[in-house]
């Protein structure tokens, strides 16, 4: 891996996204005044900072529009993480799509090897954007959470595919 040398406005950006308590809030006027610049005009900067902090002390902060970011409490990790990132794959696949659906659409003499490959790029997305929809994942309850030996694991999948021994 090439060395990248960091910019020493991220150094200290990152510095103080660590500062940040659990649930507090950092304002891009905060920020502006670290680097003596206007973080918003170096968002690349900020984005490097936070990468920055995230890999040094594992905070996670979310975006507050137009007020800064927010650090996540660790119970709101999964939901607002996880539902973001969901959300996005969605929004990518389905523009990827359509993209395709619209290239194929205009293309008049594809041959055939190129439009199985569309096809089944699309297929991958359409696959991709119904895994990450939200109900897809039903909440857990206290009491669904059970560990399972290996061995009952093992016999209960033989029983669902239909396979001899159980």
């Amino acid at each position: 891996m090439a060395f990248r040398e960091l910019h020493h406005d991220c150094r200290k950006l990152a510095d103080k996204l660590l500062t940040v308590p659990f649930g507090g809030t950092v304002t891009w006027a905060q920020l502006s005044a670290v680097i003596k610049a206007d973080a918003t005009k170096l968002r690349w900067r900020v984005a490097s900072a936070q990468r920055l902090a995230q890999r040094e002390g594992g905070i996670v902060l979310v975006s507050l529009r137009g007020i800064g970011f927010r650090r996540i409490t660790v119970d709101r990790l999964a939901p607002d993480v996880g539902g973001t990132s969901r959300a996005k794959i969605r929004r990518t696949a389905r523009r990827g799509n359509k993209a395709i659906a619209a290239g194929l659409a205009a293309a008049n003499d594809i041959d055939n090897p190129t439009h199985l490959a569309a096809l089944s790029e699309q297929t991958a997305l359409g696959l991709l954007e119904h895994l990450a929809k939200d109900r897809q994942l039903p909440q857990l309850r206290e009491g669904d959470i059970r560990t399972v030996s290996p061995a009952d694991a093992s016999l209960q999948f033989r029983r669902i595919i239909g396979a001899s021994g159980g």
